[in-house]
């Protein structure tokens, strides 16, 4: 490596005295990326290496990395960077505290300059929907019940949208209406957008084309099609971490006459953050989907629950289908079977 730095330096300086001359290679920059998705012990050979390149001035090294994996590698493979006394919950003195060597530590010596990224609000979650989704044509219209921001752009599928699984603007509006309720995760907005291309590609002509289309609902008013049930159910799914599977089959099992602000209120009493959620998600689609009962909750429930990243609880019932990740079936392989199916 120093040979090589000083080649490429010696080449420099004579390239900067010879007018015309081409610039020469003066820096390798290397850039890493997905490390926090390595074992903890690859983790830290890569940081060895990388400690070891920046000894030469020939190489800068970018890592994007989330910071909490690599101090957990770091405190897995050197256990004296762990914190002392903390399984047995130790009482540590601040000076203790302050003299004993930690992972920050260890980091400093490498990193130079670090940079943390923002994280994605809802606005940004919302124009990050936005980003992956192609424009298509759109006719404005506002979507029956709604006295906020869910505008609704388009009223009727055309027969040139049959068939196909592009997102409509009437559906993008959806989705980005409620972004917010993903979380901060740019994965799980991909996510969505991804299930809900697959969730279409599964549809018939004729269920395609009543999918995005006014209906009448039993009083005479306008309802939207159920694509809304679909994108909110999928925003349930990817947006509650924990308890997806459990809240998408408990409303697969409902009683399809229990009244809609009856589940509500009994997600509200389980007082957990994915829960609540998934409440106010349902409020959303009562107001705009003009749903006053389970019934139509129940099937798209279950529909939904097969995109799921760990599967719906009825799903994972059934035998040989439980993702035990390492030599398991690719969960490629598993959606397209459910797509075939």
């Amino acid at each position: 490596m120093q040979t090589l730095s000083r080649i490429l330096r010696d080449q420099g300086d004579a390239a900067s005295n010879a007018p015309g001359s081409v610039r020469p290679v003066d820096r390798v920059v290397l850039y890493i990326d997905d490390l926090d998705r390595c074992r903890p012990e690859d983790v830290v050979r890569v940081l060895q290496v990388v400690h070891m390149l920046l000894a030469f001035e020939l190489f800068a090294v970018v890592i994007a990395v989330d910071a909490r994996w690599v101090e957990e590698c770091l405190k897995q493979s050197y256990k004296w960077l762990a914190p002392a006394g903390a399984s047995a919950m130790a009482i540590v003195t601040d000076a203790e505290a302050s003299a004993r060597i930690t992972p920050q530590d260890y980091l400093e010596k490498i990193f130079q300059i670090s940079f943390w990224l923002e994280p994605m609000t809802a606005a940004r979650g919302a124009e990050y929907l936005k980003s992956l989704v192609r424009a298509s044509r759109r006719v404005t219209s506002v979507i029956a019940g709604t006295a906020g921001p869910l505008v609704e752009t388009q009223t009727r599928a055309t027969p040139t949208d049959v068939g196909r699984i592009d997102i409509l603007p009437i559906e993008l509006d959806y989705m980005r209406a409620l972004a917010a309720n993903i979380g901060p995760s740019p994965r799980r907005v991909k996510r969505l957008v991804n299930s809900y291309r697959l969730l279409k590609a599964r549809l018939s002509d004729p269920r395609l084309r009543d999918f995005v289309t006014d209906r009448k609902s039993e009083d005479g008013s306008l309802r939207s099609g159920p694509y809304q049930l679909a994108i909110g159910l999928l925003v349930i799914g990817t947006g509650a971490r924990i308890h997806a599977a459990h809240i998408l089959t408990e409303l697969a099992e409902r009683d399809p006459r229990d009244g809609l602000d009856k589940v509500i209120d009994a997600f509200r009493e389980r007082r957990h953050p994915d829960w609540i959620m998934s409440a106010q998600v349902l409020e959303t689609l009562m107001r705009t989907q003009r749903t006053t009962d389970a019934s139509e909750l129940r099937g798209w429930a279950r529909k939904v629950g097969r995109f799921l990243l760990q599967g719906s609880t009825e799903y994972l019932r059934q035998p040989g289908s439980a993702m035990q990740g390492v030599g398991s079936t690719p969960l490629e392989t598993r959606v397209s079977a459910e797509i075939s199916s």
